[in-house]
């Protein structure tokens, strides 16, 4: 016999993830500068006193916001990542990483979060934390990579993975400011032509 849905865990359940969804979307609009329990709370329809009811305050809410972010472009991108068994498809799926977040506005909301970690401990270890799928996927894939060369054993995968989220940080936060848009293009040509020319040398695994 089914035991019945509880409308209370639901209800819960549901308030949780309109408060996130509001907080995605005032952080792509307004900013972490706009990122108040008031704003959040307006665009979510729903009384502000549910932000500090679910969350414990409006850092909590930013920090489960940033968790969730993670955790969907970790499920978005995981096939893709775990496909990956050379340098030059490696380069290609970032470029596809950064043509759909770019899209989608999540490099906006990661520059913001990032932004408002500088003065919220609680927020800063979120933020990282959300960081954790991203890094393990880009991990695995550089063990990949590196598995039959000569370079397996000279540097620590993990240490190159966090070395690549770093520069693609970077590199999506300078291209969201640069008005020459036509550079991302050109960057990911060069980075193409480059990786093609050290995947031999490199090699990858079988």
């Amino acid at each position: 016999m089914a035991l019945a849905k509880n409308p209370a865990v639901s209800t819960g359940e549901e308030t949780r993830q309109r408060l996130i969804a509001a907080a995605l979307n005032t952080l792509r609009e307004q900013g972490i500068t706009g990122a108040s329990g008031r704003c959040i709370a307006r665009r979510g329809d729903v009384n502000q006193a549910l932000i500090f009811y679910h969350f414990g305050s409006v850092d909590g809410l930013l920090t489960a916001t940033a968790r969730a972010e993670g955790a969907r472009r970790a499920a978005r991108y995981a096939t893709a990542f775990e496909a990956v068994r050379s340098l030059p498809e490696l380069v290609s799926v970032a470029r596809r990483v950064h043509e759909e977040e770019q899209r989608d506005g999540a490099v906006t909301v990661l520059a913001q979060l990032i932004a408002g970690s500088s003065s919220s401990s609680e927020l800063q270890a979120g933020v990282f934390d959300a960081m954790r799928p991203w890094l393990a996927l880009v991990e695995s894939a550089v063990e990949r990579v590196v598995e039959n060369s000569p370079f397996k054993g000279l540097v620590s995968p993990a240490d190159l993975a966090f070395t690549i989220s770093s520069l693609f940080i970077g590199f999506e936060m300078m291209t969201s400011l640069d008005p020459a848009r036509e550079r991302v293009a050109t960057l990911f040509d060069a980075l193409e032509r480059l990786a093609a020319l050290l995947g031999g040398l490199i090699g990858g695994a079988p």
